[in-house]
């Protein structure tokens, strides 16, 4: 995308939105210039301008870059934000996120990435900033296939063995019931596999430990509620959390902001899935 139309779109009502894609250990979030108190999650977090180079603080230590990788649990903040961005969260114990640390031997600083590396992905992600139709199906699974590709350039690509029947059984029960007690106690009595065993087949195939997809699938159940008008503190239990406090401290302490913060009503959040009845645009009251 060529400068003059990037700058004609950033002003226009339109870019006030943010666009966020919830996968299971992944997060992207597309959105024009933003700003957080210094804070610290679990999370791996990438940010990458997709105009102007923006300051970063990590550990005291102040960086200018276009594109930085920050450890996870380590306080930092970015500022001087202005245009929009891609930031991608990742959850560190998945095989992205041990892939990851060990490339790129992510410690207590802050990483800071050659664009060279990352410029031939970035128009993808421009365009689809600006995008019209993200009810689209294909426009979910665009963004989570481009940002395969991109953590394939920082690390090494992924390859999982196509999915085995019990695995796929148990997805489908944590999809469906994500707050029953064998859900909660990751016991699955109708599966012929030691819990051991099971764990283990399960990162194997998915990229991501048993508890972590079922803390997502929770996260992800709990943005569905918001968007079809639940209060906070519904949402909590209909997405398995035990209350509001509870989902407020995983919330953050995955992404690092508040639900609130992120669903304030002064921002757009258009929440994309890859199911269209849970599209549409986003805007609820602190």
């Amino acid at each position: 995308m060529s400068s003059d139309i990037m700058t004609k779109s950033c002003n226009t009502e339109e870019s006030s939105r943010a666009l966020l894609y919830i996968y299971d250990g992944l997060v992207v979030l597309l959105r024009r210039a933003f700003y957080a108190e210094k804070h610290s999650h679990h999370s791996i977090q990438i940010v990458i301008s997709l105009e102007n180079p923006f300051q970063i603080e990590c550990n005291d230590q102040t960086l200018e870059c276009s594109a930085v990788v920050i450890p996870p649990d380590r306080p930092h903040q970015v500022r001087e934000s202005f245009g929009w961005h891609v930031t991608i969260l990742i959850e560190p114990e998945s095989l992205h996120g041990r892939r990851l640390t060990s490339e790129l031997s992510l410690t207590t600083s802050a990483h800071v990435l050659s664009m060279d590396k990352l410029e031939n992905l970035l128009d993808g992600y421009r365009s689809q900033a600006y995008i019209d139709d993200v009810d689209n199906e294909g426009h979910w699974d665009f963004i989570y296939q481009h940002t395969i590709k991109l953590l394939g350039i920082l690390s090494k690509p992924i390859v999982l063995t196509p999915l085995d029947a019990r695995v796929k059984q148990v997805m489908t029960i944590i999809e469906a019931e994500p707050d029953s007690n064998n859900v909660r106690h990751l016991e699955f009595p109708d599966i012929p596999l030691s819990k051991s065993r099971l764990a283990h087949l399960f990162v194997e195939q998915t990229g991501i430990p048993l508890s972590k997809y079922v803390l997502w699938v929770r996260i992800k159940r709990a943005a569905e509620q918001i968007l079809a008008g639940a209060s906070f503190t519904e949402t909590a239990h209909q997405a398995g959390f035990s209350d509001l406090p509870h989902l407020s401290r995983t919330f953050k302490r995955m992404f690092g902001l508040t639900m609130s913060n992120l669903f304030q009503d002064n921002e757009r959040v258009h929440l994309v899935t890859s199911n269209q009845r849970l599209s549409g645009l986003l805007q609820t009251k602190k």
